[in-house]
């Protein structure tokens, strides 16, 4: 089962505190992990990238213009979609992002070289979140490579709650530090460590990871088992 309806309410949130253009900008760790994928398998006519989850499209834009391979961006949230499409208004990029649901992806077996989902995994229930796996694996051809970015679910909270709390405690005004302070992330699944080691090693070979910053994030590209 997929929860997008949780997208939509922290955009709204992210907006009312001026957080939204994070939506719109690629941050260090998902240039990192990119410029990773290309430089374990190159590039080759005919190859498109899969941002699964791609929200309002910023990492489908940056591939396509820094690495000029076709890509292509599936969300199931059409109102994700609709606000990438008034940010980056030009034609060309509308014809890029297709609506559609990572469980059942629209494309035929073996169709992608480059899979990409950053910080979709936890809007699944833990038993979708291998479903998912599996389905990225079909779409992939054999030399594929998949990029997973997700938040960590050991990532220590007390160490966010105390420094909100301070924060809270200087700047009680301050709408920002509230929105991290009551936010408990609750309608996410993040996954364990462990367990998302089990069900991604179960359909791809690990080749890179990182953690970034302090392990609260992990970025994991695999091969195709």
């Amino acid at each position: 089962m997929i929860n997008f309806k949780n997208t939509i309410n922290t955009y709204r949130r992210f907006t009312k505190v001026g957080l939204h253009q994070q939506y719109f900008e690629v941050s260090k760790l998902e240039e990192e992990a990119i410029k990773t994928m290309f430089e374990l398998r190159k590039p080759k006519p005919g190859d498109i990238f899969l941002d699964i989850g791609c929200g309002a499209g910023k990492d489908c834009i940056y591939v396509q213009q820094k690495f000029a391979v076709l890509s292509i961006g599936v969300d199931l949230c059409k109102e994700m979609l609709e606000t990438g499409r008034e940010y980056f208004s030009e034609d060309w990029y509308r014809s890029c992002w297709i609506e559609g649901d990572a469980l059942s992806l629209p494309f035929p077996n073996g169709r992608i070289s480059y899979a990409f989902s950053n910080s979709m995994l936890p809007h699944l229930d833990p038993n979708s979140q291998e479903r998912f796996l599996g389905e990225v694996r079909r779409i992939l051809n054999c030399k594929g490579i998949f990029c997973l970015i997700t938040q960590n679910a050991s990532y220590p909270r007390h160490i966010r709650d105390s420094i909100c709390t301070l924060l809270k405690r200087r700047t009680p005004t301050n709408p920002l530090i509230t929105l991290y302070a009551n936010w408990d992330g609750r309608e996410w699944y993040f996954p364990s460590p462990f367990y998302l080691l089990k069900i991604f090693t179960k359909y791809f070979k690990i080749l890179w990871t990182r953690n970034f910053p302090f392990g609260r994030w992990v970025a994991i590209i695999g091969a195709k088992l």
